[in-house]
């Protein structure tokens, strides 16, 4: 089990910043366009996803070099 969660979690994270990445590529223009709606509607969601993407840059800094022996 623990190797086929290392084969898999670098590959789950890739996806997961590169769907992290389209969803701020989403919101910035939206943002951009009217500021009005970060104190309203989507304040909770752009929190939510900053934290994810903090989340994210953790494990990458946290993971990086850090790849493990194959036996």
């Amino acid at each position: 089990m623990r190797s086929v969660a290392l084969r898999s979690s670098a590959a789950y994270r890739q996806q997961r910043r590169m769907y992290l990445a389209s969803l701020l590529g989403h919101y910035r223009p939206l943002l951009q366009d009217s500021p009005g709606l970060l104190t309203g509607p989507l304040s909770l969601h752009l929190a939510k996803l900053l934290s994810l993407c903090k989340a994210e840059v953790e494990w990458l800094v946290r993971h990086h070099g850090n790849v493990p022996n194959k036996k």
